[in-house]
């Protein structure tokens, strides 16, 4: 299993460099540039779709200051359902895992 750290949310747009702003939907997507992976924030006007060779991308919705700040649960409960959800036979007609993310 690989092992790597994504970043966080740079809170603007790759392309435009336009700053999000609460409420704001946009996409992220991770992608292998030489021995690193690196995220890519785009805002919903400037999204392309995900490059060839993404290692994964998702739609989210830049948080209000008011909302509640997420709690995970730990790495090894979290890595164990991810295990059990790329071993389930239900997956979608691609034949991909699709999961949400929150920054």
């Amino acid at each position: 299993m690989l092992d790597f750290q994504i970043k966080r949310c740079t809170r603007q747009c790759h392309v435009t460099q336009e700053q999000f702003h609460p409420g704001d939907a946009f996409y992220s997507v991770l992608v292998s540039e030489g021995a690193e992976v690196l995220r890519h924030d785009y805002s919903e006007a400037s999204w392309p779709g995900p490059p060839e060779g993404a290692l994964g991308w998702w739609k989210s919705r830049m948080p209000k200051p008011s909302a509640t700040k997420i709690n995970w649960a730990p790495n090894d409960i979290l890595m164990h359902y991810f295990d059990q959800l790329s071993s389930s036979p239900a997956r979608s007609p691609s034949g991909t895992c699709v999961t949400c993310w929150h920054c």
